[in-house]
């Protein structure tokens, strides 16, 4: 079955694909944070669970353009970056609405909280800022033939995933004043 069957990928490529998993605990622990809040209580959950959804729905679409290239099946990947895109306009619409209403930051570093969501604000407008010129060097390439104009593409297409993990690592920000633990249950030990 020649379908999804892909050559061997760079190790840039694998490393992107290794961070799926820190994407999906952040998008988790995120949820956690914002409906264990004191600022959630009386609250729906309806945002934090959506932000969770389309989280997941992002890591995938991202994972998918990143790793089938262009050159490998262009329709998968443009059907995946594309969606990436769409999906990521409410992630971070999402993320920077509920980092300044719904996390534990606000209340105990509420001076953090204002500088990480003003971080986020303007990683947002570079990500989606970016994307214009992108578009312009595709259109340019593959109509227009410029040469050069691929390169370019590819630059602002990549930094797209620079803007996209900055913003996921202005969680730190919330995530310090959490602490998460593993311990052994008292249940599990055996005496003699």
């Amino acid at each position: 079955m020649a379908i999804l069957m892909y050559p061997e990928r760079s190790v840039f490529q694998i490393f992107i694909a290794l961070t799926c998993p820190a994407r999906l605990l952040l998008i988790s622990v995120w949820y956690y944070l914002c409906v264990s809040s004191p600022a959630s209580v009386g609250k729906s959950n309806k945002t934090p669970l959506a932000l969770f959804a389309i989280g997941f729905l992002r890591t995938v679409t991202c994972g998918g353009w990143v790793y089938v290239t262009s050159t490998d099946d262009h329709d998968i990947h443009d059907i995946m970056m594309i969606s990436y895109m769409i999906f990521t306009l409410p992630y971070m619409i999402l993320m920077i609405k509920t980092g300044s209403s719904r996390t534990l930051t606000n209340y105990t570093a509420p001076a953090e909280a204002r500088l990480a969501n003003k971080r986020r604000k303007i990683v947002c407008a570079l990500f989606f800022g970016s994307i214009p010129p992108m578009v312009y060097f595709f259109i340019s390439h593959k109509v227009h033939k410029v040469p050069g104009a691929y390169t370019t593409y590819a630059f602002f297409e990549w930094a797209l995933i620079l803007f996209d993990v900055l913003f996921d690592s202005l969680a730190m920000t919330e995530f310090k004043f959490i602490d998460i633990g593993l311990s052994h249950s008292k249940q599990g030990l055996v005496r003699d």
